[in-house]
């Protein structure tokens, strides 16, 4: 009987520490990953990397994305960041100083009504510049500085956003969202 007893004694001592090592394990739990879903009610991140303009754009099955990264924004260069894309928009992020430009670029059929953004902020200010034909909507919560720039070219749609981490009124003029919209295709 002692023997049974002492062995039933190290099973639940086992046991026991068994169960103890476990809780404390740093490895993480198979019940605990959450599998990522891409059915569009998901909530995964659709974006994908790129490593060019060229390759967002066919990412996006988009003929293509052009920026001339050579242009000066009040005698400044743009650097870019990144690129990305998803099934229908192409995105490139550049800095200028300490602000942040964002481009992209995708199809009326995407959004009829041309707003790719991805900001929905109530602006303070909006105007509209011509350029050749083609007017460019501007939105600032400054007179006359661009933070949200939207405009249509046949069946593309464009926008730029222009964001800074110490600059909450941060944008672009009218002079410098010419250079930048002429410097996109």
């Amino acid at each position: 009987m002692k023997k049974i007893t002492c062995f039933a004694l190290c099973i639940m001592a086992a046991v026991t520490l068994f169960s103890v090592t476990a809780c404390n394990s740093t490895e993480p739990s198979v019940t605990g990953v959450t599998a990522v879903s891409n059915d569009p009610g998901g909530f995964g991140n659709p974006w994908k990397e790129a490593s060019s303009p060229e390759e967002a754009a066919y990412g996006a099955n988009l003929n293509d994305f052009v920026i001339d990264e050579s242009v000066l924004i009040d005698g400044i260069a743009i650097k870019p960041l990144s690129y990305k894309y998803t099934d229908s928009v192409a995105e490139a992020s550049y800095s200028l100083d300490d602000v942040r430009i964002s481009v992209r670029k995708s199809t009326l059929e995407y959004n009829p009504d041309g707003d790719i953004a991805g900001i929905y902020h109530d602006y303070g200010f909006e105007w509209k510049v011509d350029m050749n034909g083609i007017t460019v909507n501007c939105y600032g919560d400054v007179k006359g500085k661009a933070s949200k720039i939207i405009w249509l070219n046949e069946d593309l749609c464009y926008s730029i956003i222009v964001s800074s981490q110490d600059d909450a009124e941060a944008g672009l003029p009218d002079t410098s969202v010419r250079d930048l919209v002429n410097a996109i295709r």
